[in-house]
């Protein structure tokens, strides 16, 4: 695909490995607990609307440079880059993150605000696990804030009882446009 976006409003089931490639988006808002195989995003975006899998089956890989979104669930487990790391696109408006059983998380990962934080300082959920999280180091080594540099303080990225947050102190900084 090019830039396109399309949706997967129905049913998805079955076991057959699927692949995310091309510059879009693809969206899964349907019924997807049926689907127990890997997606692997390999390009492009995947918005995660509703749950993957079930009873231990459905996992999610997102390449290197790859993105995903949303406030969906992973039922098994969910890989962030492979080397170098993937996006991770996140508003920081709404209760809820992404969730699955298990996390594993390569590379420099970049986290992208879809929007500025309602109350500054309260942490914003990215990923909660219920199982494993494989990581080798600490969190703040694996995730970025994109455009960071444009608040006030930095952010702080941590790992409290099965979640990835992100802590922002205070909103992007004012700019005075008046004499």
């Amino acid at each position: 695909d090019t830039n396109r976006v399309g949706t997967i409003a129905g049913s998805l089931i079955g076991s057959a490995a699927l692949s995310k490639t091309g510059a879009g988006t693809i969206a899964i808002t349907g019924n997807a607990t049926g689907y127990t195989g890997t997606v692997t995003v390999e390009q492009g975006t995947l918005r995660l609307a509703s749950a993957l899998g079930n009873g231990g089956a459905g996992n999610v890989i997102v390449n290197d440079l790859a993105t995903i979104s949303g406030k969906g669930s992973v039922a098994n487990s969910l890989t962030l880059g492979t080397i170098a790391g993937a996006n991770l696109s996140v508003s920081a408006q709404t209760a809820g993150a992404l969730a699955t059983k298990d996390l594993t998380v390569n590379g420099l990962n970049t986290v992208r605000l879809t929007d500025t934080p309602l109350v500054p300082g309260t942490p914003i959920n990215l990923i909660t696990y219920s199982g494993a999280l494989t990581m080798t180091g600490a969190v703040e080594d694996h995730f970025q804030l994109l455009n960071a540099a444009t608040f006030r303080t930095l952010p702080v990225f941590a790992n409290p009882a099965n979640a990835i947050t992100l802590t922002v102190s205070a909103g992007a900084d004012l700019v005075w446009r008046g004499e």
